[in-house]
């Protein structure tokens, strides 16, 4: 991305397993209640609204697919009015 050349694809495979390590986790928690702390959206679920946003944009979204409780989850997130006001600013710039 950074006109560096092209990706170091051993980072990417061990990146690529921790995110899906992290994935596993949030999906037996997110099985059990709507949001990673409870019911009620927190900071804690917010948090992941730019970085889950990039990898999509990477071409990443696959990532999610696996696991539906992440996928529907993290689609919920994207729904709310208040991130798409942030993405339309964002887009703008």
């Amino acid at each position: 991305m950074k006109g560096l050349g092209g990706p170091d694809e051993a980072k990417v495979a061990e990146y690529a397993a921790q995110l899906d390590g992290a994935l596993a986790v949030y999906e037996g928690i997110l099985a059990k209640q709507a949001y990673l702390a409870g019911n009620e959206v927190t900071l804690a679920d917010l948090f992941h609204l730019p970085y889950g946003t990039f990898l999509k944009k990477l071409g990443y979204s696959e990532a999610f697919d696996k696991y539906p409780h992440v996928s529907k989850w993290f689609a919920g997130l994207e729904a709310r009015e208040s991130w798409k006001k942030v993405a339309a600013l964002a887009a703008a710039h």
